[in-house]
């Protein structure tokens, strides 16, 4: 595998802690220069998403970009937390990653420290984005061995290289070299669904704004039906990779989830789920029977009942166990009224199929 051959070199680099003393600025321009063109590759590649559940506590997201044979040459990735979150851009060539460049956002208190929270802990700040401190690096590696950290902060009080310091930020690498490693395993369509998944899905010929009574990001609606007018604690986990709350439908045979976007207030759900797969925590019974969306979706419809109500610009596919998923997407602030009205950039419905029918529905906002 090109991949470990590659961690071991790397790790033997490591050990050597060797310095380039000719060529280094020719090699770094070059992987600079080769990052920016396949960034501008991307715009037109194909590509696809998925979720990433196990590298950070509070879950994220991984975009892959491929060229027409199938080669991974690009991805985009966001891991969430409280505290903060990161971002990188993972640059391959020949199925060895060459650039990780980070991007990290470290915020002054977690983001959901509002006053009530502050207060409760004796704290005289509350989350404020303005004070989010925004650090960059990048590492560059030519195959052999890592090139060069920047920014190059390793030095000592004569700018002397510290190898102390420098091989312990070393061990740092060898972690988003990993991350690169899973990245690349997780984006594989070889494994993933039956079908060009690298087709943007077209939008529904209408959207889903509601389920179960509570509206996309309307907080009085969700009080209403959910009665949270007393504060109750929402989870996070890899069920649903967001702060959700999760209920059981009357009829005991569906459950509903409620996914609150980082930074949003109170009971501004902005992503909901349906499905019969039980939740990982339970707030309680809905007194709801019929566990309906806006539009009309409930479980155990067939996948022709769907496309009859949003159209057929969804894009399909197949699983090896036999399932089926549809998805459509809505993009664009300029060519699109409900992304205009709530102030997002892209707008998502997911359905997955059994025997049965409909199993799980999924829509709402993605989060920008």
């Amino acid at each position: 595998m090109l991949i470990a051959k590659a961690y071991a070199t790397i790790a033997l680099g490591l050990s050597c802690a060797q310095i380039y003393s000719q060529g280094l600025g020719r090699q770094v321009d070059e992987l600079d220069s080769h990052y920016s063109g396949a960034s501008v590759e991307s715009e037109q590649a194909r590509w696809m998403a998925v979720d990433v559940l196990d590298m950070s506590t509070d879950g994220g997201d991984a975009i892959g970009y491929f060229r027409d044979d199938g080669t991974l040459f690009l991805a985009n990735v966001r891991l969430f937390g409280e505290g903060g979150r990161s971002e990188f851009a993972l640059l391959w060539s020949h199925g060895v990653p060459v650039l990780v460049r980070e991007r990290s956002f470290e915020y002054n208190r977690p983001y959901y420290w509002d006053l009530e929270v502050a207060r409760q802990n004796d704290d005289d700040q509350v989350f404020d984005p303005d004070k989010t401190v925004v650090t960059e690096r990048s590492v560059y590696y030519d195959g052999n061995e890592i090139l060069i950290i920047q920014p190059g902060q390793y030095g000592d009080e004569h700018g002397l290289v510290n190898h102390d310091v420098l091989l312990g930020f070393f061990e740092e690498i060898e972690v988003l070299f990993d991350e690169a490693a899973q990245v690349q395993a997780l984006i594989d369509p070889g494994e993933r669904w039956v079908v060009d998944l690298f087709q943007s899905p077209g939008p529904p010929v209408m959207a889903d704004t509601g389920l179960c009574g509570v509206v996309l990001n309307e907080a009085s609606s969700a009080e209403q039906v959910l009665r949270t007018a007393s504060d109750r604690g929402l989870h996070e986990s890899e069920y649903f990779p967001l702060p959700h709350a999760s209920y059981r439908c009357a009829d005991m045979t569906a459950y509903v989830t409620f996914g609150l976007h980082y930074g949003a207030g109170r009971d501004q759900y902005a992503e909901m789920q349906l499905s019969v797969a039980p939740p990982d925590t339970l707030c309680g019974t809905m007194s709801a029977k019929d566990c309906t969306s806006s539009s009309g979706v409930s479980l155990g419809m067939k996948e022709e009942q769907v496309l009859t109500l949003f159209g057929s610009k969804g894009l399909s596919g197949a699983t090896r166990n036999g399932h089926r998923l549809l998805r459509y997407r809505i993009e664009g602030v300029d060519h699109s009224g409900i992304l205009a009205r709530y102030d997002y950039p892209s707008y998502y419905m997911t359905f997955e199929f059994g025997q049965e029918g409909l199993v799980e529905y999924r829509f709402g906002f993605e989060y920008p």
